[in-house]
């Protein structure tokens, strides 16, 4: 029997991401030839018919014989992508990979975890609103609280009123949200406490981050497997290099953003190569419906 080249045992897998260039680069250093780009497949078809022709001219008579040949090709192109990337990753981690125990900067890691996300994209021209509107409820909230014993008219008109207007600092703080990086913020909880961050790239989801909103809201169901670079190391980072008053401005600012809405503290910095599930067959969805211990999920204990 061939051997499998599914990532998981006998099964293909789900991908949730998938870092296609990043693959190609190392896929690249270990060929002596660059990346495979594409592959060709060419089909040809031959049909010849034979017959034969008589006629009469003047007294003589005269045979021959008449070849007919027809061809018919078709070309095939196929993308080697996904089969390299099978086997290379298959290839990275038997040989690459260490336990996250054993993890440092620039380790390759491979764990089961929790997958969050957030897209701040989607919240570019949402963050005004959605101010308003909670500070509505708050000032609802406050007046129903104090107000019970008011007229009902005079209730009613109470939980009618417009929103609060916002005070400078808050149009400040808005104004700074709109302008900051809008990035495709990744958290995952790995067994033991593990927590990684990553800016993920979006163009690499095989499902668009609004269409994981409206399915999942922020966390992803079930347990993912994880393969990436470590890249990012938890405690607070290294003082910066002094250049001059102007640039060391920028340099505080840029941490200071950092700490706003970036990566935090007690979270490793990751840059996910490849996020994937198995997919179960009807044999495995069976054995984990009747066995008694496959519901018992000790990785997702272990991770909360």
């Amino acid at each position: 029997m061939a051997q499998s080249s599914f990532l998981e045992k006998d099964s293909p897998v789900d991908f949730l991401y998938l870092d296609r260039q990043r693959i190609s680069s190392l896929i690249g250093q270990l060929s002596d030839t660059g990346t495979l780009i594409g592959l060709k497949s060419m089909v040809a078809k031959s049909q010849s018919k034979e017959g034969t022709a008589s006629g009469t001219i003047a007294v003589a008579r005269a045979e021959g014989k008449i070849s007919r040949t027809s061809s018919e090709s078709s070309e095939e192109t196929y993308d080697p992508f996904w089969t390299h990337a099978y086997t290379f990753l298959q290839d990275l981690e038997a040989n690459f990979a260490v336990p996250l125990s054993s993890a440092r900067m620039g380790s390759l890691v491979k764990f089961e975890g929790l997958v969050q996300f957030l897209d701040l994209k989607i919240m570019r021209d949402l963050w005004e609103p959605s101010t308003r509107a909670f500070l509505l409820s708050q000032s609802q909230a406050s007046t129903a609280a104090t107000s019970s014993s008011f007229p009902r008219k005079q209730r009613r008109e109470q939980r009618s009123q417009q929103p609060p207007p916002l005070s400078e600092n808050i149009k400040l703080g808005l104004e700074l949200l709109k302008g900051v990086p809008h990035l495709l913020h990744m958290t995952f909880l790995a067994e033991g406490g593990y927590r990684f961050w990553a800016a993920a790239q979006p163009e690499y989801l095989t499902i668009s981050s609004e269409h994981l909103v409206m399915k999942f809201g922020s966390v992803v169901d079930g347990l993912w497997t994880v393969v990436g670079i470590v890249d990012g190391g938890i405690g607070e980072p290294p003082k910066p290099l002094q250049i001059n008053p102007m640039l060391d401005g920028f340099v505080t600012a840029m941490a200071a953003l950092r700490d706003l809405i970036g990566r935090p503290k007690d979270h490793w910095g990751i840059t996910p190569i490849a996020i994937y599930a198995p997919i179960q067959g009807a044999v495995e969805a069976e054995i984990q419906t009747t066995d008694p211990a496959s519901t018992s999920e000790p990785k997702d204990q272990a991770a909360n």
